[in-house]
């Protein structure tokens, strides 16, 4: 006999499924005089003997894969949506997580708000908890690559403070995130192997909800830097 939801074979005498733990059903019912005889047919048998054959092992659900690629893609795509302030929120989660796998207080929030400065502690830890957990670890060398992070934070900040047109500031800015983008790459790539292949550094990182108070923090930067744009721009055109 085979289970008809995994598809794992079972002894002569199994009620239950030893893989997937669901009740087994025989081809044939008992009749209410004790003896066997095969149900009879209809529709609606059809029909859930149909549903239950179905389910195969491939369509049930299946551990989440993490991939560098997808980590980097919303990077780039999130910092141009906020105008680089995206870097905060991703600095804050990863600062989270390595909290909760050394079990030390790491102030998270303002870690994320200053990453320029705390990504070169944040890249060493991810290595270190990386080739700590598992087995094959990518390389990854936190000191250039927090240098190169560093170095285009404040290249963006120099952009904020340019007198350049506003297509030639976006532009810039766009090739300023795509740099950023493939400097978090390295550090990405380890966080990756160790999500894919630590149970408890993904079911920690899973249940890292929303930090509210960050997120609120961004906005009153980014309205600020907005009616800053605003108001200089008036006195410019006065």
């Amino acid at each position: 006999m085979y289970c008809t939801f995994c598809g794992a074979k079972q002894g002569a005498v199994s009620n239950f499924c030893h893989s997937c733990g669901k009740q087994l059903r025989s081809k044939r019912v008992a009749s209410e005089n004790g003896a066997n005889q095969f149900p009879k047919a209809s529709l609606a048998t059809g029909v859930v003997s149909t549903a239950e054959i179905l389910q195969v092992p491939f369509v049930q659900t299946q551990t989440k894969k993490y991939s560098t690629l997808n980590e980097c893609t919303n990077y780039f795509m999130f910092s141009i949506l906020t105008f680089g302030l995206y870097s905060a929120y991703w600095g804050w989660r990863r600062w989270e997580l390595v909290g909760k796998l050394k079990n030390e207080k790491t102030s998270p929030t303002l870690s994320g708000i200053f990453l320029g400065f705390t990504s070169f502690s944040l890249f060493g830890n991810i290595k270190t908890l990386s080739h700590a957990r598992t087995e094959g670890a990518p390389s990854l060398a936190p000191g250039l690559w927090g240098s190169l992070l560093l170095l285009s934070f404040a290249m963006s900040n120099g952009l904020g403070r340019s007198n350049m047109s506003f297509g030639s500031y976006l532009l810039a800015f766009v090739v300023l995130s795509f740099f950023e983008t493939l400097v978090i790459a390295s550090p990405s790539s380890a966080l990756v192997h160790l999500l894919n292949n630590d149970d408890e550094a993904r079911d920690a990182y899973e249940k890292i909800g929303h930090n509210v108070a960050l997120i609120v923090i961004l906005v009153i930067i980014a309205v600020g830097w907005i009616l800053v744009g605003v108001a200089s721009s008036q006195s410019t055109g006065v």
